[in-house]
């Protein structure tokens, strides 16, 4: 029944399907802020050889040379379309790799490919996975390669010949995944722990090991922080003024973003004990829960644990895949894994339906600003100073208007030897600004945001005449 034709020809579905429903209607929302200021600081980078102004590397939390580039070439071709396409892209890539992991590593008989099937079709449908790999950030490059690097490592201690050459790809992979984004970098450990337990008892094996995998990633990651330990150290420091969430705020976000995926977990984790893969389910289980762990740890929630929870996803997906085949052939000998089988296609087609539809709540995070935005141009002269609560995507719809830097956002201002709100109170009460960009109550704001916003909301009265209001975004002109 579950020849290596028909999973291929089935997979072959789902990533078309997968691929299909990732892009259509990408231009579902104006550009949000973590969209727009990779594809700005790409395009001052690209264009205007200007990588300093924003100081990216003190505050990304990656390469600032990598992803912006790529993101503002994308957005130069297609505009925000663009650069979305380029997520579906690699979120396609990263399902395909999260397929083949779980081939590696289900039992070495037919059922690996059906492994590798179930873990393509319950990533692929997953909402979080829907909305990565809608999102212009740099988030599913940097889990595309991971997952990538992992599948070569897989590879290598799966197939243990002896050859270097996988256990170099993977270590080239990995970091690359982690210059990309640094939050892959929390997994390495656990990866070198877990390769050198199943290659220690293989003396040959082991030494390619560790001449073409622990040491190249070492070396990589250590030169990585010697260059760049300043910049690491003002990173970590700014991520503590951040809001901070409690333990379970935490872990209601993150079920609230994996809930579905986790009962296919329940489902393969029985799979997986019942022929006692004990080692391996205790692996990719802690795997699948690093991301609520350090989120716990750091007490982030706000938009990054949406995004980060792919991560856990994905290893769930494995688990899945692995476990549910394990009961497929288990059944076979009861007969009745035609019947299993129909059942699992329809809990996948259900599974999808209800995924899709929870797409919507990541679409609408925020409210369509193009209509404002589109505006927002013919306000603004060139050289005039342009304060906006909308963030980065004023500065890119404004990009062929006004120089960057003459655009404010609500994350950090001086003025007058003052600092933060007291800094944006008095530049408006002064008419430092020339434009002034403003939202409504209704929208989704951290609570630092929020405080700013009620302080210019008070104190703009005196000095700016309200031009232009769409229900949901003001623009006021300073009056003289």
């Amino acid at each position: 029944m579950f020849t290596k034709k028909i999973i291929g020809f089935l997979l072959a579905i789902v990533l078309i399907i997968s691929f299909l429903l990732r892009v259509v209607n990408l231009n579902y929302n104006s550009p949000f802020n973590d969209e727009a200021v990779y594809i700005v600081i790409g395009k001052m980078g690209v264009l205007e050889g200007d990588w300093f102004s924003y100081g990216a590397k003190h505050w990304m939390a990656g390469f600032p040379y990598f992803y912006p580039t790529l993101t503002a070439l994308s957005y130069n071709t297609g505009g925000i379309v663009g650069s979305r396409f380029l997520s579906v892209i690699f979120g396609i890539m990263s399902i395909e790799a999260v397929c083949v992991v779980s081939s590696l590593m289900a039992k070495k008989d037919g059922r690996k490919y059906v492994a590798g099937l179930i873990s393509a079709a319950i990533l692929g449908g997953a909402t979080v996975s829907f909305y990565v790999s809608r999102l212009a950030t740099y988030d599913i490059p940097s889990f595309s390669l991971f997952f990538l690097g992992l599948a070569a490592l897989i590879w290598a201690l799966e197939n243990q010949n002896t050859n270097g050459k996988w256990f170099f790809i993977s270590s080239i992979f990995l970091f690359s995944s982690f210059l990309v984004k640094i939050i892959t970098g929390i997994y390495i450990p656990m990866l070198i722990v877990y390769s050198f337990w199943k290659v220690r008892k293989n003396k040959s094996v082991y030494e390619f090991w560790k001449k073409y995998f622990l040491l190249p990633l070492a070396l990589f990651l250590t030169i990585y922080i010697i260059f760049n330990l300043s910049s690491l150290r003002m990173y970590v420091l700014s991520q503590g003024e951040r809001e901070r969430s409690g333990p379970m705020e935490v872990i209601r976000e993150f079920w609230n973003n994996s809930a579905y995926v986790w009962i296919w977990g329940a489902i393969g984790s029985l799979g997986m004990l019942l022929v006692k893969e004990h080692k391996k389910w205790l692996f990719l289980t802690v795997m699948s829960l690093f991301i609520p762990v350090f989120h716990i740890a750091t007490k982030t929630v706000w938009w990054t644990l949406a995004k980060h929870t792919f991560i856990s996803v994905a290893f769930l997906s494995i688990i899945a895949g692995i476990g549910i085949s394990n009961i497929l052939w288990y059944l076979e000998k009861k007969g009745i894994r035609k019947l299993a089988s129909g059942v699992l296609v329809l809990g996948v087609i259900l599974f999808w339906a209800f995924s899709y539809a929870g797409l919507q709540r990541y679409n609408h995070l925020l409210s369509n600003a193009n209509k404002m935005l589109s505006a927002l141009p013919g306000f603004v002269n060139r050289g005039d100073k342009v304060l906006a609560e909308v963030g980065a995507s004023a500065i890119l719809a404004l990009y062929d208007k006004n120089y960057p830097l003459n655009i404010t956002t609500f994350d950090w201002f001086e003025y007058r030897n003052l600092k933060g709100i007291s800094a944006y109170v008095e530049g408006v009460r002064d008419g430092y600004f020339d434009v002034v960009e403003i939202e409504g109550d209704a929208e989704l704001k951290d609570e630092i945001h929020e405080k700013i916003s009620k302080a210019v909301w008070e104190n703009i009265g005196e000095n700016y005449n309200l031009i232009y209001s769409d229900g949901n975004y003001y623009v006021y002109k300073r009056k003289y």
